[in-house]
């Protein structure tokens, strides 16, 4: 635990000086809530849910852009755990389905429809159920995507909501 310094530049970026360098503190924590006791005396172990997180490719889901969707799903021991689930729109349709590959760590696309939400819901190994509301997609924006599956060419993708490309 404590508080980590981040700075990173390119050669080139050393051109314009340190203003133009990425320079963040971030505190890393522990998920572990419980201390190892001290003694031989041991306190009543306090069930955690797992803590599922969704991570849009490009930091945000937009309306009408379809989007690459990656999930997390940590233990209350810190590692993965390996869920399968449905995503579903705010009339309870199904979206799509998805299932971890590895570690707890997944993906699925989402093109995101004006005025719905989205809720996953994830099914652990031991057959218990959760509901995870997805963030909610912005009406405008600009989705980066980049496709590298093939070892020979990247694609890089820019897609933008008329209004957006508008203003």
């Amino acid at each position: 635990k404590g508080n980590y310094r981040v700075r990173a530049y390119t050669r080139w970026m050393q051109n314009n000086g340190d203003e133009s360098y990425f320079d963040q503190t971030i505190p890393v924590g522990s998920l572990r809530i419980n201390k190892i006791p001290e003694s031989i005396i041991t306190s009543p172990k306090t069930v955690n849910k797992p803590d599922v997180q969704f991570f849009p490719e490009s930091g945000r889901l937009v309306c009408g852009i379809s989007s690459k969707v990656a999930f997390k799903t940590i233990d209350s021991n810190g590692l993965g755990i390996d869920v399968k689930g449905e995503l579903l729109d705010n009339e309870n349709r199904q979206v799509t389905t998805f299932a971890s590959g590895h570690l707890g760590m997944g993906y699925f696309y989402l093109q995101p429809a004006e005025g719905k939400t989205y809720k996953a819901k994830i099914t652990y190994p031991d057959g218990s159920q959760d509901t995870v509301d997805l963030p909610v997609a912005d009406t405008k924006g600009i989705v980066l995507s980049v496709n590298n599956d093939s070892k020979t060419r990247v694609s890089v993708t820019i897609a933008a909501t008329k209004t957006f490309y508008k203003e």
